[in-house]
């Protein structure tokens, strides 16, 4: 039974909706992990490895979720294409997948490697920037084995299939805070390689995951059609270019979140190292957060996009309220983590030792986990909201919906806010960009879903 059929019953959908979502949050949680385990690391080196090196994932974090929202198109088209029961397109969108993985890693890891003389021209300091650049030349090597993970993830999710991602996740997540830390450091025979060896720690990891995926997946019978190492002949440029065509507007509108906080994280630099490295701190916890979302709506993607594919666009609206309900309730879970325990979470990164440049970075992560706390809700209800527009294939229309909301409404702000706020008013204006953007996401949702006589604000 697919996962269209078995949601169909409103009694069941929660559940449904929670063992997708549970594998590809898990999943988005690891990688996101890694990158919390550097900042974490960064953060025993000194304050100004931390600002350095955390504007290096937050530049690589940038790129990376621009390329993830790309790599969605692989997830709805092989879903669309499972309802339709047509195998071929389903390898083929597999194949185009791959080649889209290493044509994404060769352009964004020349821009990573090259990045940083252009950061050079903004108003940072110079000693942040080196530490940037140490980073993100180890980290890069990451991105191609991240990415061809992401293909095979995605193809196996919409399969119905999560194979053995939970467990390759955990592991992963847990063996690279040790493997990073003894290159980092120079533990036995290995050289100490500072800033360098947290971003070799992480591509290492990253290459074990794509590995240790592929020998679980292709085990089981239902995979074995669709090896990635055969049937080349199946393969056309032509779908290269259609998930590219509904891949980018989707990465572009992640970017448009994501490059917001970058733009953040650049601002931040701009009022100093204490700043940019509490900001760096509040970043890895949001982001954090935000996985739990994020996988819903990917995981909503692939269950509209297979009723899409069987013209049972009437059952979406359903779908998508249980999605929402599931997503608050993890979002409004961080806020209350945010605002009531935020001393936990900076400790991670912290000792806070009597330093006063510890001090003060400690003192102002606390003051920005407690704006983040804000935006939880509306953060989560625009990433849903857009994993349920890519489903039915809406792709350029939401795009320019973020690109308005975010840098018509959140950089401004932020940017306006800064003078009187410092730090907390840049964040202020992203919060106020994000309840915009969800906003005109969630009304032009519901003018879709009306034309086809469904709603999300009705038990139909």
């Amino acid at each position: 039974m697919s996962n269209a059929e078995r949601v169909s019953r409103p009694a069941d959908s929660f559940l449904v909706i929670a063992r997708l979502s549970a594998p590809l949050i898990i999943a988005l949680l690891a990688n996101a992990a890694m990158a919390f385990i550097d900042t974490m690391l960064m953060g025993m080196l000194g304050v100004e490895e931390l600002a350095g090196g955390g504007l290096g994932t937050a530049v690589y974090s940038f790129v990376y979720l621009i390329c993830i929202g790309v790599l969605v198109a692989v997830s709805t088209t092989v879903a669309y294409s499972r309802g339709k029961q047509d195998s071929h397109a389903m390898h083929q969108y597999l194949l185009a997948g791959q080649v889209v993985a290493v044509v994404l890693a060769v352009i964004c890891g020349l821009g990573l490697w090259y990045c940083v003389p252009l950061l050079g021209l903004l108003d940072l300091p110079q000693t942040s920037l080196m530490y940037t650049e140490d980073y993100l030349q180890s980290v890069v090597w990451a991105l191609w084995p991240a990415l061809a993970f992401m293909v095979l993830r995605n193809f196996a999710m919409a399969m119905g299939k999560s194979g053995a991602i939970l467990r390759i996740s955990l592991i992963t997540a847990a063996c690279n805070y040790p493997v990073s830390y003894a290159l980092m450091t120079g533990w036995g025979v290995l050289p100490e390689l500072g800033l360098a060896g947290i971003g070799y720690g992480t591509a290492l990891m990253s290459v074990f995951m794509f590995i240790a995926f592929c020998l679980d997946i292709y085990r089981k019978e239902i995979f074995r059609p669709f090896k990635i190492w055969k049937n080349w002949s199946y393969f056309r440029w032509q779908t290269v270019a259609e998930l590219f065509r509904l891949g980018i507007p989707i990465g572009l509108a992640l970017a448009m979140e994501a490059g917001l906080f970058s733009m953040a994280a650049i601002l931040a630099g701009t009022l100093g190292e204490v700043e940019l490295a509490a900001h760096q701190i509040a970043l890895q916890c949001v982001t954090l957060s935000f996985m739990f979302p994020l996988g819903i709506s990917q995981a909503l993607s692939i269950m509209v996009g297979e009723r899409l594919g069987q013209k049972k666009v009437a059952e979406i609206g359903m779908m998508t309220r249980r999605a929402m309900g599931l997503g608050m309730g993890c979002s409004l879970t961080a806020a209350m983590i945010f605002v009531f325990v935020p001393e936990f979470l900076v400790d991670i990164f912290l000792m806070h030792s009597g330093d006063q440049s510890v001090d003060e970075v400690y003192s102002v992560s606390i003051k920005l986990l407690f704006v983040a706390a804000f935006f939880q809700v509306v953060d989560g209800l625009q990433v849903i909201t857009m994993g349920a527009l890519r489903g039915l294939q809406l792709s350029m229309g939401p795009t320019l919906l973020t690109v308005m909301g975010y840098w018509g409404v959140g950089f401004p702000a932020a940017f306006w806010l800064m003078s009187s706020w410092s730090v907390m008013g840049i964040w202020s204006g992203m919060g106020l960009g994000l309840g915009v953007t969800s906003t005109m996401l969630l009304i032009m949702l519901y003018l879709f879903l009306k034309r086809s006589h469904t709603s999300i604000f009705t038990t139909q």
